[in-house]
């Protein structure tokens, strides 16, 4: 029977990744409606980052080929990519090591707080729609700018 709900919550993660709304948060719900209802499933952080993986690695199957076009043809991406990844990459060190752990892996797996972070995805998202900055590409990006998008 669990492989019903992980399906049904692949289903939610596969749409949600690509729509301008919270897909992790919308992962936690069913995970709490699942419990709610009798299936609870362990190790939600877990099944929250497998989902995850599976929308990454569908995303590097379809888009295999402008990858390869994008990093071939600019190894400067490479190198923005990384420097991009620093600030998660810290933020997740320090809460592993410090006693924060349990207290972000608790709020990550909080329907309450997913439900009460949507509206504020909402505002950020409408505030964003409406100040557009403009647009540019990855060869006009410093990497100072990939730090800071990262950190967002």
């Amino acid at each position: 029977m669990i492989w019903l709900e992980i399906l049904a919550l692949a289903v939610v993660q596969g749409i949600g990744e690509f729509l301008p709304i919270s897909s992790s948060g919308h992962v936690v719900v069913g995970l709490a409606l699942f419990e709610q209802y009798g299936h609870p499933i362990a190790e939600k952080l877990t099944v929250n980052v497998v989902l995850h993986m599976g929308t990454l690695a569908a995303i590097l199957v379809f888009y295999w080929r402008r990858i390869g076009l994008l990093l071939g043809h600019d190894r400067r991406v490479i190198g923005l990519l990384a420097v991009g990844t620093i600030p998660a990459a810290l933020v997740g060190i320090v809460v592993k090591k410090t006693e924060m752990g349990s207290l972000v892996e608790g709020a990550l797996e909080s329907a309450l707080v997913a439900g009460l972070m949507f509206p504020i995805t909402g505002v950020m998202l409408l505030w964003a729609a409406r100040h557009k900055p403009g647009e540019s590409t990855c060869r006009e990006l410093s990497y100072g700018q990939a730090l800071v998008i990262g950190a967002f």
